[in-house]
């Protein structure tokens, strides 16, 4: 059964967000996992494939786009994939959900990192969120974090 993980941000900058996941991302990837980040659109997909690069000044985070993927009709090479609409069948280990809405294929996931964002206006969605992995009986964690 799928694990969800909602880690809730106390404060940070406008793309906090986006840090998280690149920070997130970097600690999956070396416990070996296969990562799909799910984006809210298609420029919120663009900053992260930037900061994906750029985040750390010594080193990247190897990453494709999943309209990519689509495009060649390809299986992913990479350890990490991004995309704003549905993942590709070949992700099913690690889901980011970026996009603040239940993402279409959640449940073949291993697990799925719910980031919540500081301000409390942007945190309603993610309390139905909540509600919806909770009504269905999934094993859900809570975590605080700051950046």
């Amino acid at each position: 059964m799928t694990s969800i993980d909602f880690y809730v941000l106390s404060d940070g900058p406008e793309n906090a967000l986006e840090l998280l996941a690149c920070k997130l991302s970097e600690k999956a990837l070396k416990a070996g996992n296969q990562i799909f980040i799910q984006t809210s659109d298609e420029s919120q997909t663009g900053l992260l494939s930037e900061l994906l690069w750029s985040h750390k000044p010594a080193s990247f985070l190897p990453h494709e786009l999943a309209t990519e993927l689509q495009q060649e009709s390809s299986a992913t090479s990479s350890p990490i994939c991004i995309g704003h609409k549905e993942a590709p069948e070949q992700c099913e280990q690690l889901l980011i959900n970026l996009s603040q809405k239940i993402p279409p294929a959640y449940a073949r996931f291993e697990r799925v990192l719910e980031l919540v964002p500081p301000q409390q206006e942007a945190r309603a969605a993610l309390r139905e969120n909540y509600g919806h992995y909770k009504d269905r009986g999934y094993p859900i964690k809570t975590h605080e974090i700051s950046l």
